[in-house]
């Protein structure tokens, strides 16, 4: 699969996190996005957003998720349905549309979920 330019789209809870490697690529190679994945619609949103500057994605690479320590019942309810949220309907979510993005946006349709 031929790869275009090396663009980076940061898909973030807290972009500022990552100001030093902002620092290190212009707005044409670098955008960083705040991102709850917990949210289908801010997943739709960034990926309109990607499409809209760059106008094409080649790789998606999703390593949202969390963990939690102790033993299971020990676990409030809260805290694992939280957890669940995040690690498996947010990603199954980016998937989605991903799949969708690679399928129906990008000309020619392709691309690689990691």
């Amino acid at each position: 699969m031929p790869f275009h330019k090396e663009i980076r789209l940061l898909l973030l809870c807290k972009p500022e996190a990552l100001t030093d490697i902002a620092t290190k690529y212009d707005s044409s190679h670098l955008l960083a996005v705040k991102l709850d994945i917990t949210k289908p619609q801010e997943i739709i949103d960034a990926f309109a957003i990607a499409h809209e500057v760059f106008g094409h994605i080649d790789v998606v690479h999703n390593n949202a998720g969390y963990g939690s320590i102790g033993e299971i019942k020990g676990t409030p309810n809260k805290i694992a349905c939280a957890m669940f949220k995040v690690n498996f309907w947010g990603s199954t979510n980016i998937a989605r549309e991903d799949v969708q993005y690679f399928r129906d946006a990008n000309k020619p349709s392709g691309g690689c979920l990691l």
